[in-house]
């Protein structure tokens, strides 16, 4: 395979788990807790300020910016899938 040829990527997995995940005191590593819907408003509002994002975002706002991604990207959509 020449290496200027692209590799296809895998889809990716879901994830069993929440997308806010809280992290466990002394280890720093993701626990399978929930973090507070609060916590992760005020999360995404804090990264949104530093990024020097004016418009408000909410947990949901990645969603459709996950998918918009995915479409410019080449990715399809396709009824009866998940």
């Amino acid at each position: 395979m020449s290496q200027t040829r692209r590799r296809r990527r895998r889809p990716a997995r879901r994830s069993q788990g929440p997308l806010f995940r809280t992290i466990g005191r002394g280890t720093g590593r993701l626990t399978r807790t929930v973090l507070p819907q609060a916590n992760a408003y005020t999360l995404i509002g804090r990264r949104a300020a530093a990024a020097g994002i004016g418009t408000k975002l909410g947990n949901h706002s990645f969603g459709a910016t996950g998918m918009t991604a995915y479409l410019k990207n080449g990715g399809t959509l396709v009824a009866g899938t998940v």
